[in-house]
């Protein structure tokens, strides 16, 4: 009942709103706690955030996802676009190529925080393979899965 926006979603039966709401506080999110200190923790989580010697693929990437969604809980939405990469300002891009951006800077961070005993080969063919010319990076989060797992 202290949360803000309480009254009106209790008055409106809004499930989706409690639902966010409980999302948030199993994500440590506070409420209560300076926004930005917020942001900042999130979205280091998710840099900091290691895919352990045994932990399965599977676990992973359902880890990961979860990050991401805790940082657009936060308001954290758009933070893997761009303007310097794709060429084009947050407020004249299109949805697609927010949405494009974002999807293949997710795709090299879910690869760059893997178990490196597993995945370091692959990311290093991927690296050389982009310093020849031949830049062949999945543009998509399930893309480098897929490439992953193979």
């Amino acid at each position: 009942k202290g949360q803000s926006g309480y009254g009106k979603a209790s008055d409106d039966y809004d499930l989706m709103w409690l639902l966010r709401e409980v999302k948030k506080a199993s994500s440590g999110i506070d409420s209560k706690a300076n926004p930005y200190v917020t942001y900042h923790k999130a979205v280091g989580g998710l840099y900091k955030m290691k895919q352990g010697a045994s932990e399965s693929d599977d676990n992973y990437v359902e880890r990961f996802k979860n990050m991401m969604t805790t940082i657009e809980m936060v308001q954290g939405k758009n933070i893997f676009y761009s303007p310097g990469i794709i060429g084009t300002s947050h407020e004249d891009a299109t949805e697609e190529e927010i949405f494009a951006t974002k999807e293949a800077n997710l795709a090299v961070l879910l690869l760059l925080n893997s178990d490196q005993t597993r995945y370091g080969e692959l990311a290093s063919n991927l690296k050389k393979g982009a310093n020849l010319g031949r830049d062949k990076y999945p543009k998509s989060l399930s893309g480098m899965y897929e490439l992953m797992v193979k």
